[in-house]
């Protein structure tokens, strides 16, 4: 399944990491050095399960800045939007 997380602090992150062990994961998220990191398989937030997961488990996740390319992948199957509340 195709799955596209809006946001990747921490309820996106622990969601698209859970999720990407067995799906493909788009994270999508508008902060430069967040997609950078997860690209590079470490974690842009302190948690020490996620920092884990990254650096030892076989995800199929990816960041992105460009909505445009994680969201039509997903059409079909999941999209997961998450809001900050202000």
């Amino acid at each position: 399944m195709n799955i596209a997380v809006a946001g990747t602090g921490y309820v996106g992150m622990s969601i698209a990491t859970l999720l990407a062990q067995h799906n493909h994961v788009t994270a999508v998220d508008v902060i430069p050095e967040k997609v950078e990191k997860i690209n590079k398989k470490v974690s842009p937030i302190q948690d020490e399960y996620i920092e884990k997961y990254l650096a030892e488990k076989p995800l199929d996740m990816t960041a992105t800045l460009d909505g445009a390319l994680g969201f039509p992948h997903c059409h079909e199957d999941l999209l997961i939007r998450l809001f900050r509340e202000e």
